[in-house]
């Protein structure tokens, strides 16, 4: 059974663009790989960084997939993998029921 996970990743400080620049077509290929592969389900991107979402067998293989990206490989930027749960409070709206 696959979780999804949600990336965040974002420069490290004082990283350039011109540092990223020779980084950027690999890593956009391998961007692609995984989504053609069905690893990668969805991507954003924000003022200086990206969001993730992933599907992986274990959190560990989540952040396999992470490491596979050639900028984090060069060490140019950080990133932080979550473990996404479903949303399991519903049952608050039901714990104190409206008097009719």
């Amino acid at each position: 059974m696959t979780g999804k996970y949600l990336v965040l990743g974002s420069p490290k400080a004082h990283v350039t663009r011109a540092a990223t620049a020779p980084h950027m077509v690999p890593e956009i290929e391998t961007v692609w790989r995984q989504y053609l592969n069905g690893d990668l389900r969805e991507i954003y991107q924000y003022d200086g960084g990206v969001v993730i979402i992933l599907e992986a067998v274990s959190q560990a293989a989540a952040e396999g997939l992470v490491a596979e990206l050639p900028l984090a490989q060069a060490g140019l930027i950080e990133t932080r993998v979550i473990a996404l749960q479903p949303f399991k409070m519903w049952d608050v709206l039901f714990a104190n029921p409206v008097p009719a």
